[in-house]
């Protein structure tokens, strides 16, 4: 009798603390997906239940309506509050549309670039993220659980004079961005901390279709809105060209698994359209349509997506100029008209066998280079910039059987004070003591660097 009893109390027991330590499914809402997030280990945060933790409230400094409407405003859909004697760590989960999930709708399940490259690009250096308060200083593609790929960060965020680091994961999935960023506060990151986002975002799984229609792994309906995902987006990696000199180019992208991709090219002034078809893969959606222009003019494209017999998505693109003689020119990225660096890079792609020859005069000197590009097109150019002065470019285009093509930029070099310390920094010279006592007239105007040190003071 006392080892049944003894039995059922541990079998209660074990139930019990099962129950404690329960994980729990929660929605992406509005993108279509789950996360689960061990409860024994956090204490949650979601707009239905902020009233019932006045004390985390206090901590993190924000009334009700104001923590609502900063989440509202930046896509938080909850906070999850480690549980630890400072509360000095918080996982926050972020699901909006943005200019990322407009650009590629869908990374998180594509190994391949697909867009790869430039998401993770647009993420270190100077870009847009950096104006938000976020100064990175780890940016790379991880593979996480279920084949799922997310950009992984280290950062360090400065708003109000307040300062917090964080580790995030972040991607782009069914029209969406998705966030799980975790911050810690009043210390330094530790492994811990990036373990405990790893654990949790491992545990994401991403559907297709209503997330309403969102269910748990055990089969019970999770809270969802119900507003369903665009049943269809285009997303183009391969756009038509702004110039060109051939009748042919490819159009490549993504759009939804099986729809129909049609382009309509229609030539300025004129109201009868050419078309092209192209179905998408039944499986990742991606699609291939070759485009015959017609006649040499200039061509307006639009691509559509039709599904069920209706058109569900469409973009328009730049007019094409056609023209047999032309030398496409597309450049890297314009020059500023503000020079910042010592070195300034001009670089581009065009045909093969252009001759490409660059001028830049600033008054005093000048620098001149001509090349002669190979099968890739490519150009690249590095033009000394460190003297202040006002710079004067020219890039000259050239191939036989085809018209020259030339471009002009202006640009100016103004020094701070510290660009001007290091400056004289760099040119400074070093004699040792011995060869400047020898040669002092040698050394007349010349600017000398050496170490000082403090071996006493003297009050005044």
């Amino acid at each position: 009798m006392k080892k049944a009893f003894l039995l059922l109390f541990l079998l209660l027991m074990a139930v019990f603390c099962a129950v404690a330590a329960a994980d729990t499914v929660y929605s992406l809402s509005p993108c279509p997906g789950t996360v689960t997030i061990p409860d024994a280990n956090y204490i949650i945060l979601t707009p239905e239940n902020v009233s019932s933790h006045p004390d985390l409230l206090a901590k993190i400094g924000k009334t009700q309506e104001e923590l609502l409407s900063d989440w509202e405003e930046r896509g938080v859909i909850l906070q999850a509050w480690f549980q630890a004697k400072k509360m000095d760590s918080c996982l926050e989960i972020i699901v909006r549309q943005d200019a990322d999930s407009s650009t590629y709708y869908d990374l998180v399940n594509h190994p391949k670039d697909n867009g790869w490259k430039t998401f993770i690009s647009s993420h270190k250096g100077v870009s847009a993220y950096s104006e938000e308060g976020y100064s990175v200083k780890e940016a790379e593609k991880k593979q996480q659980t279920g084949h799922n790929y997310f950009l992984r960060l280290k950062y360090k965020h400065t708003a109000d004079s307040k300062v917090y680091w964080g580790y995030a994961a972040k991607a782009v999935a069914r029209g969406y961005t998705v966030i799980l960023d975790y911050q810690v506060y009043d210390r330094g990151l530790r492994s811990g901390d990036q373990n405990q986002l790893n654990k949790i975002t491992n545990t994401i799984q991403f559907y297709d279709g209503d997330p309403a229609a969102v269910t748990t792994p055990s089969g019970s309906s999770t809270e969802a809105s119900s507003s369903p995902s665009s049943p269809a987006y285009l997303q183009i990696t391969s756009a038509p060209p702004v110039e060109t000199n051939s009748d042919t180019f490819t159009v490549e992208g993504r759009t939804t698994p099986g729809a129909r991709v049609i382009g309509v090219l229609m030539r300025i002034n004129s109201a009868d359209p050419v078309l092209f078809y192209a179905d998408a893969n039944a499986k990742n959606g991606d699609f291939r349509m070759k485009i015959t222009l017609p006649e040499e003019n200039i061509w307006l494209m639009t691509m559509n997506v039709e599904m069920n017999g209706q058109i569900v998505s469409e973009q328009a693109f730049s007019t094409t100029t056609y023209k047999k003689t032309a030398i496409p020119v597309s450049f890297d990225s314009e020059v500023p008209e503000a020079l910042s660096a010592d070195e300034t890079v001009v670089s581009g792609v065009t045909d093969k066998s252009v001759t490409v020859q660059c001028i830049v005069t600033n008054g005093i000197s000048t620098f001149e280079k001509q090349i002669t590009t190979n099968g890739t097109g490519k150009f690249t150019f590095k033009i000394p910039t460190a003297r202040e002065a006002s710079y004067h470019f020219t890039l000259v285009f050239s191939k036989k059987n085809h018209d020259t093509k030339r471009f002009t930029y202006d640009a100016v070099r103004n020094l701070t004070d510290e660009d001007r310390r290091a400056a004289i920094r760099k040119d400074a010279i070093k004699p040792g003591f011995s060869t400047l006592t020898r040669n002092l007239d040698k050394y007349v105007g010349k600017t000398m660097g050496y170490n000082l040190y403090i071996v006493d003071t003297q009050p005044q």
